[in-house]
């Protein structure tokens, strides 16, 4: 016969023990998360107001900024002339960030951030950012805006119109360049010397062909901002086209 004789005492030890082990987490019953704290929130709710205020400025600051151009502000080849922009040209170039500090302003006023006394201030930084007289310099080499950096001519494709003026296609690797106009009958002599300008730089020529339409009247560029000047000069070569 089989002995059926076992330890009642031992069998009951054990039970006991597993009842006493703590049962692991599962992923489907997480510990809450601890509440925020009343501190860090009255913390958070001093700070944000104050973040928020810095929005203004660096968005004023933004557009002052995009004045200054990146790389070597040195002309490089022989020049070739100087065209003043003009006030709608500027208009068009400085239009979006300082509309973004306008409604910027406008949104923080009516969050009751800043007052609204203060919406005036993107209102002036702009008129005087417009106001700041700007030109283009063109030399047998490349171009160059006023406080921007040179750019060759090489390192464009050609040029093609877009919304405010013209824009120099860029090559591969390259980053493109806007040309700000104001719409004039010049524009397009202007773009058309640019062109000879960026064909003549690949054909290693230093010289510019005449063209017809080529010399610009300095009336079509008056501005109020600053006297008139002639649009363009272009050097003349001896030879005939």
């Amino acid at each position: 016969m089989w002995d059926c004789h076992f330890d009642a005492k031992a069998v009951a030890a054990e039970t006991t023990q597993e009842s006493h082990e703590p049962l692991p987490l599962t992923p489907e019953s997480p510990s809450p998360p601890d509440p925020p704290h009343p501190e860090q929130i009255q913390l958070l709710r001093t700070r944000m107001p104050t973040f928020l205020s810095l929005l203004l400025p660096l968005s004023i600051l933004f557009s002052w900024l995009r004045l200054i151009g990146v790389g070597s502000h040195r002309l490089e080849g022989a020049l070739i002339g100087v065209m003043p922009i003009p006030l709608l040209a500027r208009f068009y170039m400085h239009a979006m960030p300082i509309g973004i500090s306008l409604i910027t302003a406008t949104l923080l006023a009516a969050l009751d951030v800043i007052s609204w006394l203060s919406i005036p201030v993107p209102v002036v930084s702009g008129a005087l950012l417009v106001s700041v007289p700007l030109r283009y310099t063109l030399s047998a080499t490349g171009i160059r805006r006023s406080f921007g950096g040179f750019r060759r001519w090489t390192e464009f494709a050609g040029v093609e119109r877009a919304p405010g003026g013209a824009r120099l296609k860029p090559l591969p690797n390259t980053h493109r360049a806007h040309i700000w106009l104001s719409g004039s009958r010049g524009d397009d002599d202007f773009l058309q010397l640019m062109r000879v300008l960026i064909r003549n730089a690949y054909k290693g020529k230093s010289d510019i062909t005449v063209f017809p339409g080529s010399t610009i009247a300095a009336s079509e560029t008056t501005d109020p901002v600053q006297p008139a000047l002639p649009q363009i000069a272009v050097l003349q070569r001896s030879e005939p086209v």
